[in-house]
């Protein structure tokens, strides 16, 4: 796949600033490539793009199961997707079918995290999600 690079063709090295983050044109498939080829950058970058993707989607499920969970619940089971798609030396980034939109795939695999969360924070019902 060669290097990533900004609009301004300058190779991407080490952590992206949020300026750089900013100006990168990477679509889906190049995110993931860079992500399974352990591309330097990409990983930060990746958790900025998409992390409200997953924040909300797992919010949606948890509300679609009838329960109210607090922000840190959700921190929590979102953080839990991201290390999933790490998992078996990234076996679900790379099962990434690049003719649909990466932010779909996100969706759908968060529902699918078997979390078990702690006692409700806040006289919340604790919620438990399981995998399909």
């Amino acid at each position: 796949m060669g290097q990533l690079r900004t609009k301004h063709t300058r190779p991407l090295r080490g952590s992206l600033t949020s300026r750089e983050a900013a100006v990168l044109t990477w679509d889906d498939p190049s995110i993931v490539r860079a992500l399974v080829d352990g591309e330097p950058g990409s990983w930060d970058y990746f958790v900025e793009r998409y992390s409200g993707c997953v924040i909300g989607a797992v919010r949606r499920v948890l509300r679609g199961r009838g329960l109210r969970p607090s922000p840190a619940d959700v921190d929590d089971i979102s953080e839990n997707v991201f290390v999933m798609l790490l998992e078996k030396d990234a076996a679900l980034l790379r099962r990434y079918d690049p003719s649909y939109r990466l932010t779909a795939y996100l969706a759908v695999l968060a529902p699918r995290r078997r979390c078990t969360q702690r006692r409700p924070r806040h006289g919340t019902p604790a919620a438990t999600t399981s995998e399909r």
